[in-house]
């Protein structure tokens, strides 16, 4: 979970974004004015000391005051990502809100993932594959998922079509059955090695250009939630050629418009054999397109992964 600093002198704006940054899933700790001492209690509470940091520290800064210089100079020792706030952010239901909270909320996000790699974070999944999936998903997935080894050294988001309120469930089925960290998706945060992210039926996730989750307040486009085609579209402009998309069992298209620029970016498309999909409108569809590489049951396409990620396979296959 990314810790969140705030620094504002105005008590009422204090209230507003930090139950902004709340409502949007990070930790928050705050220093209602520009308050040295108590700032650093705060860091140090947080095991955020200047020669000791775990991670790089986010510090939203209310810039209509001007910052204490003081203040200024430990926020550079302490090598924190730092949000300008040059106008206040307007209460829930005024009619600029949704666009400023998005704004900031893009902000934090970016920030968070960009001082992750600034660290050099090697838990961080470079090559990532997507697996899509409808009805009769969650069984195709999970004999998928107990068919890889415990360190594969790629990440996964799963889009799993399923109604409001299921993802607690679904999220718990995954982590019972494979080897996986499980996380549901969450803004900032970026896919890790060894890790499945499962993105949120209810939020419209992004994927912004240096790979970092943007879990927004508005519901997904279209018939479908989570939609396959969003999500691709936001994984090609990600990922491009590291990685690929597997589409499991499901009724409809979803996937078939989005899985067509993937493709021209390289990136590798993979399908479940449509004889053991217990509907096999999606990976017909997927294979419809001409792009699917190879086409298997789940342990088949988990075997194959294996394969290439262990060294079996040229890596070219891959990338």
């Amino acid at each position: 979970m990314t810790w969140v600093g705030l620094i504002s002198d105005d008590l009422v704006q204090h209230r507003i974004v930090a139950q902004a940054i709340a409502e949007a899933g990070f930790t928050l700790s705050s220093s209602v004015t520009q308050d040295l001492a108590e700032i650093k209690r705060i860091c140090r509470d947080h095991h955020m000391t200047v020669k000791a940091c775990s991670s790089q520290p986010v510090w939203i800064v209310d810039t209509r005051h001007d910052l204490d210089h003081e203040v200024e100079l430990f926020l550079l020792e302490l090598d924190a990502i730092v949000i300008y706030l040059d106008r206040p952010l307007p209460p829930a239901g005024v009619a600029n809100f949704e666009r400023e909270y998005a704004q900031l909320l893009q902000k934090l996000a970016y920030s968070v993932a960009q001082g992750q790699q600034s660290l050099k974070d090697t838990t961080v999944a470079d090559e990532v594959w997507l697996l899509a999936a409808s009805t009769g998903g969650p069984e195709a997935v999970a004999e998928f998922l107990q068919a890889l080894p415990p360190e594969l050294g790629i990440g996964f988001l799963y889009v799993q079509h399923i109604n409001t309120g299921f993802n607690d469930t679904l999220l718990k089925m995954v982590s019972r059955v494979s080897a996986l960290e499980a996380i549901m998706a969450a803004s900032g945060e970026v896919v890790r090695k060894n890790q499945l992210v499962l993105v949120s039926c209810d939020h419209y996730t992004k994927l912004l250009e240096n790979r970092a989750l943007l879990v927004q307040r508005k519901p997904w486009p279209g018939a479908y939630s989570p939609s396959v085609d969003a999500m691709i579209a936001e994984f090609t402009n990600a990922y491009g050629a590291h990685g690929g998309v597997i589409v499991f069992t499901g009724m409809g298209n979803d996937g078939e418009v989005a899985l067509r620029l993937f493709g021209q970016r390289g990136g590798k498309v993979w399908a479940q054999t449509p004889e053991t999909c217990v509907v096999s409108s999606m990976p017909d569809s997927a294979i419809g397109t001409g792009l699917v590489e190879f086409v298997g049951k789940p342990v088949e396409l988990a075997k194959k992964l294996t394969a290439i990620y262990q060294g079996k396979y040229p890596q070219e296959a891959v990338v």
